[in-house]
């Protein structure tokens, strides 16, 4: 159980430590922010798009359409790990999601800890999490946004009772979609009020 309790740690940490410092800033902070596209100011955005931070380092690459959020998008912590992968449709998150674990939480960066499919704000299907050794920590179902069912292991591998990994599975998914709403915000803000500029050659 407490390795459990350590993955709701890890989330919170890398949000907060490493995302977050760039995020929590007020909305018009983002103009500081750049849209690197070769689209001109002005016109409508598509095709792929990276965002930086205003220190030059990678926030978030991805897609638009008709000026709008598209297609997996991936946001990056200010040391340059991915955080997360996130699909939009329209401008909203709206298809799979996977979190990484992040150098120094016992895994190998770019290591999956959680994978599903989130429709806006609330998760859709089974969403499956690792432990940092890739053991399987938990599977979820959800359906119309409820949790119908869990299922926990321990770091030894051994199966949860059935009320604990409830349990686990209420406190991880209200962790987990705070953490990619507040990815999604990140990438939201920077699309509607970040500085274009034209990509690097």
């Amino acid at each position: 159980m407490n390795v459990l309790l350590r993955r709701l740690s890890i989330l919170f940490s890398v949000a907060l430590a490493l995302l977050l410092p760039e995020a929590v800033r007020a909305d018009d902070e983002y103009v500081r922010h750049q849209i690197e596209s070769p689209v001109p100011d002005g016109a409508t955005l598509e095709g792929s798009v990276r965002f930086l931070r205003p220190n030059g380092s990678l926030e978030g690459s991805g897609g638009f359409v008709n000026g709008k959020l598209e297609g997996p998008w991936d946001a990056f912590l200010s040391d340059g790990q991915r955080a997360i992968t996130v699909t939009f449709r329209a401008g909203a998150a709206d298809g799979a999601v996977t979190i990484y674990y992040r150098t120094g939480d016992g895994a190998p960066s770019g290591t999956a800890s959680l994978e599903g499919v989130v429709k806006l704000t609330v998760f859709e299907g089974e969403v499956v999490t690792w432990h940092p050794d890739g053991k399987k920590q938990s599977e979820r179902l959800f359906e119309n946004g409820r949790l119908k069912t869990a299922r926990g292991w321990g770091k030894d591998g051994n199966e949860l009772a059935p009320a604990a990994a409830l349990e686990l599975a209420n406190k991880f998914t209200a962790a987990d979609l705070k953490f990619i709403g507040r990815c999604v915000d990140v990438l939201q803000s920077v699309a509607t009020r970040g500085k274009r500029v034209a990509p690097a050659k």
